[in-house]
């Protein structure tokens, strides 16, 4: 029997069959994923294929060993989970896969498009995917669709719009899953939806533009503006900051709020979301800042040797704080010797413990549910 693993050393792992293929990883497969592979494995003649968000590499590494000779394109608008995709099908040999990450759907057609998804919080952008999963299929090409919510009405409903029909080809408990054809070559408008966020911070007017996929894309969050609100004030007792890294930025609030204040020579702007570094890109030209120096990436490594004076950092909640730990130990790197990072998040006690891996002569100050880290470079 063939092997697929996404196995964790020291913990027991879930051991799962698909063809003859055994599944191997730490919490098994989620219902959306199970139904589509279960699909998968009695489909045929599957030509050029595209998966998008498959973050855990279940869907792409079992569709590579199952059609050795198809062409096989895995889309992410996120360079972390894409980075994910990567060592996990390398850890398990397979190869001949072409890796996208933009903020849309690659510009090619193809035959067969399979997408898992939750039913929870990603609606909208689901919503805008299926517009381009069907600009994206060759005439009589298929999308496969799942989702983890088995009365599921809304993804139902935007296939038949999108598509003109849509089947519902299997359900479970747990789980639904949909196949729509495409029956013409006409090509649908693209409706996703831009955001506007009109923002006024002590005394200060801005403008952020935002889209689905993006981290609290319709208002403001409650942490970046914890920590604007610890941080702005703060400034005149801490001088020379003369650049800012916001690490993790999204759509650009906190480096382009706390530089307007600052109105430092340097700006960094990196995040691994092509979606948020597009719009943060526009968000810098909205507020007018023209720092000497702005460099906005879309990744979540090291970029270049500069170094910054303040860093800036509002961590996802998920991913068992190994993301917060990551964008902690870029902060530690390109900080000046005496800099100093923000931080905040909600797990007080964690996030302590990580910044203490990093950082010297850390202060806490709880706002609006929040914990607002702040803490000096230890080099």
């Amino acid at each position: 029997m063939r092997k697929f693993s996404i196995e964790f050393k020291g913990r027991e792992n879930f051991k799962e069959k698909v063809s003859d293929i055994e599944l191997v990883s730490m919490n098994g497969m989620s219902p959306q994923d199970k139904i589509l592979l279960k699909e998968i494995e009695k489909t045929k003649n599957l030509g050029e294929i595209l998966v998008i968000l498959d973050s855990q590499g279940f869907i792409t590494g079992i569709l590579r060993m199952l059609n050795p000779d198809n062409q096989i394109t895995s889309w992410n608008y996120d360079k972390y989970s894409i980075d994910n995709l990567k060592y996990v099908m390398k850890a398990n040999d397979l190869k001949k896969i072409t890796y996208s990450c933009m903020k849309d759907l690659p510009e090619k057609k193809f035959d067969t498009i399979f997408l898992s998804t939750k039913a929870e919080g990603i609606t909208e952008l689901i919503q805008d995917i299926i517009i381009q999963c069907f600009n994206s299929l060759k005439l009589n090409g298929k999308l496969f669709l799942s989702t983890n919510n088995p009365e599921d009405r809304f993804f139902q409903r935007n296939m038949k719009e999108a598509f003109g029909s849509v089947t519902i080809a299997d359900h479970s408990r747990r789980a639904r899953l949909y196949i729509s054809r495409k029956h013409s070559e006409k090509q649908i408008p693209d409706k996703s939806k831009i955001w506007r966020i009109d923002f006024n911070f002590r005394g200060k007017e801005f403008v952020f533009k935002t889209r689905a996929g993006i981290f609290s894309h319709k208002e403001i969050d409650e942490g970046s503006l914890a920590l604007l609100e610890i941080l702005i004030p703060s400034l005149n007792e801490i001088p020379d900051f003369q650049s800012i890294a916001d690490i993790g930025c999204g759509y650009g609030i906190l480096g382009i709020v706390s530089a307007s204040f600052i109105n430092p020579s340097e700006l960094l702007l990196m995040d691994s979301n092509t979606r948020a570094i597009s719009m943060t890109k526009e968000n810098v030209k909205l507020n007018k800042l023209k720092p000497d120096k702005l460099i906005i990436v879309d990744s979540q490594e090291k970029s270049g040797e500069d170094k910054y004076s303040l860093a800036l950092i509002n961590p996802p909640y998920y991913g068992n704080f190994k993301i917060a730990r990551r964008l902690l130990q870029i902060a530690s790197e390109i900080l000046l010797n005496d800099g100093v990072v923000f931080m905040v998040g909600k797990e007080k006690k964690n996030h302590q413990a990580i910044m203490e891996e990093f950082f010297k002569e850390i202060t806490i100050t709880d706002r609006r549910g929040f914990s607002i880290f702040k803490g000096n470079n230890k080099k």
